[in-house]
């Protein structure tokens, strides 16, 4: 199916938007409170009303608890209008607690970083003590602190909408069009907290779509552009969804010339605290067989995004997979060991699907694994990056949610090297050659 893709207009619009919004926030922020607060309590005013309404007329199904929802709803509208420093508050010790979940992750992955012997565990640990403070001061002192965060939150606002620019020029140029110099940029994004659950919201979606029409294999997005018949070679990046996929916020994979990179905590005997952390683990597979594999063994859909490649591109990914190869060593499952035993776990199951071969890293940031920094994200962005896309994450985390977002856009967008979408679901190889035997 060929989609209609964003008009450079709709990016501009956005970018003025994000914009005027962001500098109302720095320069007018009893305004935008003001209206904010006004927005919030009459949306739960709305939603209040429509529960209490249905519990009325809605005699054949009435169920108590729309009563109590639509009571606390209206109760809570009344409480923030005449309590408005109450949200305030709240919204800022969200942050703090935010930043204080930041600095643990930044503390963990600065000792994973000590114990590897890598650069950087200096500077990640003065950034961990930042966001301690950062977050103590938020979590005990919200009141006094609100203004500035007010402040911060429209610097970030309007460095979002820069990016949309950059996007907008970048559009009506063509200067997407496969670039021959390979070039990383930093963008600013969507916030972590929204990015991290898309994933969730994808699967959801599927799984609706499944049920509409449960025969629909494989579903496939194209787009005209340019750059479709302008290239020297493809790649495809692969984002999963399952509730079980790192504890819900997926997983990333890349796949060249039919070969599949994916690194993960595929060593199970190496995992430690509640699996944040494992030995790092890249695996080397046949892309078919492989999603083959994920699709009828762990009931998991995934969404693929065919990138265009110039010469220059494809040879810089290609020796950067070199580069990170040389830096590992094989390294077996159990099934290689012991063969005649018998293994229901996801890395051995694979093994005996794909013959796939496993990899350990000798040394560096990717021998350890750690699910909020040394991800999979991280390393199919260092492989990716190569190739000059400008995802670099200001506050060091990437998620699978902030990979597809941002992929999604440059694929809606016209000329992008984004070039095509797929929803590979379960059974979807199976299927196929089934259909062929008849």
């Amino acid at each position: 199916m060929t989609i209609k893709t964003i008009s450079p207009f709709t990016i501009l619009f956005s970018a003025l938007s994000s914009l005027t919004l962001g500098l109302l926030v720095l320069f007018n922020f009893t305004f935008i409170a003001d209206v904010t607060l006004d927005m919030i309590s009459f949306v739960f005013i709305v939603l209040g009303a429509l529960s209490i309404l249905t519990y009325i007329f809605n005699k054949e199904k009435r169920l108590l608890i729309k009563l109590f929802i639509g009571i606390f709803y209206v109760s809570l509208a009344i409480f923030i209008k005449f309590n408005p420093i109450f949200l305030g508050i709240s919204i800022v010790r969200i942050i703090g607690m935010y930043a204080f979940l930041n600095f643990i992750a930044r503390l963990v992955a600065a000792i994973v970083l000590y114990k590897n012997k890598v650069k950087g565990r200096a500077i990640g640990m003065a950034v961990s003590i930042i966001s301690l403070v950062f977050s103590l001061i938020l979590l005990f002192h919200p009141q006094q602190y609100m203004y500035i965060v007010a402040k911060f939150s429209g610097i970030y606002i309007v460095l979002y909408s820069l990016t949309l620019f950059s996007d907008f020029f970048k559009e009506i140029s063509y200067s997407n069009t496969i670039p021959d110099r390979v070039k990383r940029k930093i963008r600013i994004g969507l916030p972590l907290l929204y990015a991290a659950f898309i994933p969730q919201h994808l699967l959801e979606k599927i799984n609706e779509s499944i049920k509409i029409n449960p025969r629909n294999d494989i579903f496939v997005e194209s787009k005209e552009s340019y750059i479709e018949n302008n290239y020297y070679s493809t790649m495809e990046i692969f984002i999963h969804l399952a509730p079980d996929c790192a504890n819900g916020f997926g997983h990333i994979d890349i796949s060249i010339d039919n070969i599949t990179y994916s690194y993960g905590t595929y060593d199970s005997s190496s995992n430690r605290l509640f699996t944040l952390i494992s030995d790092g683990v890249l695996i080397e597979a046949n892309t078919k067989e492989y999603i083959n594999f994920l699709n009828k063994e762990c009931n998991r859909s995934l969404i693929g995004f065919t990138l265009a490649l110039n010469k220059n591109q494809y040879s810089a990914i290609k020796s950067k997979i070199d580069i990170i190869k040389s830096n590992c060593y094989e390294w077996k499952c159990d099934v290689q060991k012991h063969p005649n035993s018998t293994y229901t776990d996801e890395t051995n199951l694979l093994y005996l699907a794909t013959n796939c071969t496993f990899y350990k890293f000798k040394q560096g940031y990717f021998k350890t694994y750690f699910t909020l920094t040394s991800n999979c994200v991280r390393l199919a962005d260092t492989i990716v990056g190569s190739a000059g896309l400008d995802l670099i994450a200001i506050n060091g985390i990437i998620t699978p949610g902030t990979y597809y977002n941002y992929l999604d856009k440059l694929f809606k967008r016209k000329n992008t090297i984004v070039i095509k979408k797929k929803i590979y679901r379960k059974d979807t190889f199976n299927k196929k050659d089934e259909l062929s035997n008849h």
